[in-house]
């Protein structure tokens, strides 16, 4: 399960941004790209950034809620907008029935493919950064943040004397 979760995410990762003309198909894919988010934001350790960018969405969806509040693109943004939020609520509430009847049933093979689907997404964002050109302090700040993170976790960590 958890080979098969990395395969399929590994295969669908798309590139670019997706164009697609024809406004039936626009309008199921933000239902689907809505779906999915709903899926990462209930399953613990999916990157939704990720797997958005996995899907060729995440630009064209934080153009549309960046310019929420601009009403000469309000016909644009409620195209993606409302077939998204379609698709997030549809997400939420099936994501929920679904997870927690696999838990129930299948516990050790639904947490293989929340681990092969963690895994793929950073497997992913690594990649992306490998074909990405950064510079010398973009490196160091990112690895400062790092440091940071690790320090922050670790006091967490002793505060709660989790182990």
């Amino acid at each position: 399960v958890f080979v098969f979760f990395i395969t399929i995410l590994g295969l669908i990762n798309l590139d670019n941004d997706v164009n697609i003309n024809n406004s039936f198909l626009l309008f199921i894919y933000y239902v689907f790209i809505g779906f999915v988010d709903a899926l990462t934001t209930i399953i613990p350790g999916i990157s939704g950034t990720a797997t958005l960018m996995m899907f060729g969405a995440y630009t064209s969806l934080i153009r549309t809620f960046s310019s929420i509040m601009n009403f000469y693109y309000l016909e644009e943004n409620i195209k993606i907008l409302m077939p998204f939020s379609i698709g997030f609520i549809l997400g939420i509430v099936l994501t929920a029935k679904i997870i927690n009847y696999l838990f129930k049933n299948y516990k050790s093979k639904t947490y293989s493919a929340i681990l092969g689907f963690s895994i793929s997404t950073i497997l992913l964002m690594f990649l992306r950064c490998f074909n990405s050109f950064y510079t010398l302090s973009d490196l160091i700040i990112a690895f400062i943040f790092l440091l940071i993170g690790i320090y922050l976790v670790k006091k967490i960590n002793h505060l709660f004397m989790i182990d």
